[in-house]
Parts: C-alpha cells; structure tokens; sequence
C-alpha cells in the first residue's frame, strides 16, 4: 500500500468485514452429459435453483464455457415446461460484449429481472448485488483469492448463502476432490505488486491532460519519481508548454486519453478487432488480439449470447472478421499451429550469473537452422544468454473439428485454409545449443517435448517470483508442440506476454523500451533463479518418475493450447541440467 499510495503510514484493514450471512459451502464432483441424461450436473444444479427462486450467479473459467453453459441450460429450459417462464430472465455475461450490450445485462441484474447469469470472471468484481443467493462455480478457480471473491458476491443482504464449486475432470478438480474440505480453507494468496513502467508511462499521458504536469513543483516531481521517468523521458514523451511552463499530453491522444489507454489490460485499442454481422455490418464483438487468434478462423463457429454465427471471412490487415447467422447443431475447435518468432533482441544477459554480460550484447535472434548451425560452433566460448525484445506471432489455422453441441464429441474433421493471423508481443527466449539437443537424443527424449516441458515450468516460476502464480497463465504464453505437428522447429525456449504494450511513441530517450517494466523484462532479470527453480520443482515433485509429468510440475491448467500433450518431464530435467550446468565437453567439433 505505501508503494501503491505513497502514503508513509497506511493503516492495514486485515479482517473481513464484508456483509454476508451464513454461508454454505458445497464441492461437488460435476456429471458430465450421458446418453441416459442429455444434461451435466451444471445445467441440472442450475435448474433446481431456478425452481426454488434463487438468484444466482454461474462463473465459467472461459469465454467458450460460458457461452456453451449457457446454450446448455436454455436447451434444457426448453425441455421442462415448468420452466418455461425463467427462460427471459437468465442471461449470459462475458468480456467482448459491447457497452450497450453490457449495459443491458447489468441493468437487469441490479434491478432483479434476472434469476440466473452465466457469467465469466467479468462479474467477480466491482458488483454488490445484494439480493444473490447463491454462486456456482463451473470448475475450481485458479487462486483462492477468485473464489473468494466469487463466493462473497452472494448474500450481501445479510441473508444466508450457498456457494458450490463443481469439479470437473480436471486434474486439479480430481485432486481437489480428494480432501474436499481443503478447499475452503485456502487463504488468499499475498499481494504482489508489479509497478508496469509500460503500463503508468501510458497513464502518464492521462495525468497530464487533467493536471498539467509543472517540473519546479515538489508534489509533481515527487509523482514523477515515483514513476522513474526522467526527465528526458518527459521531453521526449509528453508536449511542453514554453508560455505556461508545463508539460501536457501528447495531440495524438486527444479529445480524452482515457478513452485511447486502457486500465482492463494493457494495450492499445486501435488493436483490437471487430466482428461484424452481415448482412448489416452491425458491431457484434470487439476482440482483443489474444482472443482473435483464438476464437476467428473462416468457416469456424462464433459463439456469441447463445446464437451460432459462421464465420465467413476474416481479414488480418483490417482487423475484421465478419459474420452471419446460422442454426447448427454443433460448434467448432480450430486445428492450427503456433510460431513465436523473435525480431529483435532489446537486451540479453547470460543465464549463469557468473559469466560475463558483455558477450551476451548485441546478439541477434536465430531466424533458420543453418544460422543456428554456423553458431554453434562457438558455443564452447560464448556464454548461454537469455534476451529480451519484441517478438511476433503466427498462427496458421489448417482446418477444425465439428463438436456436438449436446454430447460434445467430434462429429467430422475439417480441412480449411484461413488467412494466418499475425501479432507482436514481448518476450524472453533461449536459443537451445545442438550440443544439448543431441545429447537430448541420445537419451532417448523427445526435444521438442522436452523443450515443450520447460518452456511451461518456466511460466510457472516466472508466477512464482513475478506476480504469484495465480494470474500468471492469463498474462504469459508460449509455442507448445502438437502431437500432429511434423515440422522442424528451432530448439527455443520462448515465454511471451499475452497483454504487451507495444505503442513505439512510449519510449526512453536511451532506445529503451518502456515495455522493459513488464513482466517478459522482469522475468529476464531473474532468469538465473527461474531456471534454478525449475529445475528444483521437477526434482521435488510427488509424481516422481512419471513420463508426461503432472500439474505439480510440467503441466498447466489452463495455458497450454494443446492440453498438456506431447510433454518430456525427464528430459526436461536433463535439458535444464545441461543448460545450467554448461558442461564445455557438450561443444560440437567446430571442424
């Protein structure tokens, strides 16, 4: 709080105070849809409450979840007379909707004209609906600090409460069901702040519009400082004002700053892109970049308020993807291929500690195998460097499979070409020695796999020593390896962020990118001890011995775009000791 305030005695409030009555709390191990009952548990919980008259709030952990929770229950609503009359008043909420379109649900919601929300993670925050009565939650939430939250949005009047947590097949879900009673007793985890550069340079620019930022005044130099801009970093970034001795925001960012720096994530909005339904053109969605890779690919199903659209062209240049409305019985999960390429190095420093720095400057990322080949050769000389700097996107989309809306089995595989979808982001890479990569093989490990392992045991300790591991899944991403893939890739270890700023006009006047505050930057200056650490949680894991490895070590819960397939968990552990280590004996003949 002094960091976030600046405020030398801030009073600690550690005692919950919030109001509630008796809460109940319930986990309970979800049924999936069968051939003998068309609907899972979810959907049938669901049902029960609205027969009893309880408001209530249903979280999802996905966008696609929640629509597909909620085509579910209106289905099953539509089978059952008796609730024929709940059908208006239950509504699905997510992130993508529109203003109006948000305003709308929220509007019903605080007004009571609604008796269940699906909803994402979008209403665990920021909401006091006093009349709720009960939360489910569809999956356990990543922290223990969400699903309290989500828990405490539910009887607010005082009133008692009941809170469910359906696990699902998950392996943490299946874990958690083994001491059920733990669940609730998880404390939130510790705060940790990171203090974005990337990110308050941007908001710089809003504080200067409404206060003009006066550099002889000791209140505004103390808020500069507090910011660690220089001087010159205000120069180059903000507009000075020679009569009123002033700087003020930049042209470019008027009328209003607010509108073009975003505080739900970090980024640019002139990024974002737009659905649009034809044959109108009217605004159906707005996707952030992350979320466009995933979601719009030609002849794909986009799922928005319980309608199906087909996806009839996308344009990357413009950033649109537009759509038409269509009935089917199915939805779509796209088959594609990730590349992360690197397309400058910003900063490099070598991964032991105690090898020299100046040897790492100046290198450049590795485009082909051939380069990587002519490297190698002076591999037993120069140090193992990890760097920093932008790094680009492409994704490929070769077709998708058709699932069953009800039984949520493939029904047919399809291949279509779609125009690949490029993006930029920040990130840090290893390029992988072929020393090592042999020695991967002569042990009989899959590389690719292995480096596949690494690259998500790095994200987990980067969300260790950054920000808690928590919300690091949601903020950083990397290349993982399709069992289907036959392509060689270059032996790199790549973590990038999903959220970057990237807006070149926020920059140092050194050439520093105001990005080197964000978490890829970070992550970079402990990469010594986020190897180290990975190396110790593959050690220590209770799965021992396992081949593919667990969610306690090599898998992610929800970060990996290919379900924890094709993972090496021991020859992570070699991969990781060998780069390390450095044994000079791994060279290859330079002859």
């Amino acid at each position: 709080m002094r960091q976030l305030t600046h405020t030398p005695d801030p009073l600690a409030i550690d005692s919950d105070g919030s109001a509630h009555g008796t809460r109940y709390l319930v986990a309970w191990k979800a049924r999936p849809a069968n051939k003998q009952q068309p609907f899972g548990d979810p959907v049938l919980v669901a049902g029960h409450l609205l027969r009893n008259n309880m408001r209530t709030l249903l979280f999802c952990k996905t966008r696609g979840i929640c629509e597909l929770l909620y085509m579910d229950l209106q289905r099953y609503i539509d089978s059952d007379p008796e609730l024929a009359a709940y059908r208006r008043k239950v509504m699905n909420y997510r992130g993508g909707y529109t203003p109006r379109e948000r305003r709308e649900i929220e509007s019903a919601l605080f007004a009571g004209l609604t008796s269940l929300v699906v909803c994402t993670n979008a209403l665990e925050l920021g909401i006091n609906v006093g009349s709720l009565d009960c939360i489910v939650m569809h999956g356990l939430p990543y922290s223990a600090s969400s699903m309290w939250q989500q828990i405490g949005r539910a009887g607010r009047l005082m009133q008692d409460s009941l809170a469910i947590v359906m696990l699902t097949n998950d392996p943490v879900d299946t874990y958690a069901m083994k001491a059920p009673s733990l669940l609730f007793q998880r404390l939130p985890e510790h705060l940790l702040i990171a203090s974005e550069t990337s990110i308050t340079h941007a908001h710089l620019q809003c504080a200067a519009f409404d206060k003009p930022i006066d550099p002889d005044n000791s209140r505004d130099q103390e808020f500069i400082a507090s910011l660690g801009a220089s001087s010159a970093f205000l120069k180059s970034s903000l507009l000075w004002d020679a009569v009123m001795k002033r700087y003020l925001c930049k042209l470019r960012y008027k009328p209003w700053p607010a509108q073009r720096v975003t505080i739900r994530r970090s980024g640019n909005s002139t990024d974002e892109w737009k659905v649009l339904l034809l044959p109108s053109l009217r605004l159906l969605e707005d996707l952030d970049p992350m979320h466009a890779l995933f979601s719009l690919y030609e002849g794909g199903i986009f799922l928005h308020r319980g309608h199906t659209y087909s996806i009839d062209k996308v344009d990357p240049d413009a950033r649109v993807a537009l759509v038409s409305q269509t009935s089917v019985s199915w939805y779509t999960r796209k088959r594609d291929y990730r590349e992360v390429r690197p397309l400058d190095t910003q900063l490099s420093v070598a991964v032991d500690p105690g090898q020299s720095r100046d040897q790492c400057r100046n290198q450049r990322p590795d485009q082909s195998l051939d380069r990587c080949l002519d490297s190698e050769r002076s591999a037993s000389t120069m140090p193992l460097c990890a760097s920093y700097g932008r790094v680009e996107i492409i994704t490929r989309v070769f077709g998708y499979h058709r699932v069953d809306m009800q039984s949520k089995k493939t029904v047919e595989t399809v291949d279509h070409s779609s125009p690949e979808l490029r993006s930029e982001s920040l990130g840090i890479w290893i390029d992988v020695p072929l020393s090592i990569c042999h020695r991967l093989s002569q042990g009989t490990h899959d590389v690719e796999a292995s480096i596949h392992a690494v690259q998500h045991l790095m994200i987990r300790c980067i969300g260790r020593l950054a920000m808690g591991p928590a919300a690091v899944e949601d903020e950083l991403d990397t290349e993982c390896k399709s069992p289907l893939a036959t392509r060689t890739r270059i032996p790199r270890l790549v973590v990038y962020e999903k959220h970057p700023v990237l807006d070149t006009s926020i920059c140092d006047v050194d050439g520093t990118h105001a990005g080197m505050g964000g978490l890829a930057a970070r992550s970079l200056r402990q990469i010594s001890e986020i190897m180290r650490n990975a190396l110790m949680v593959v050690d220590t894991c209770d799965c021992k011995d396992a081949p593919a490895g667990c969610t306690g070590c090599v898998e992610l819960r929800a970060g990996c775009s290919e379900s924890n397939q094709c993972l090496d968990k021991q020859g992570a552990r070699l991969l990781l000791q060998l780069l390390l280590s450095r044994d000079p004996t791994l060279a290859v003949d330079a002859g």
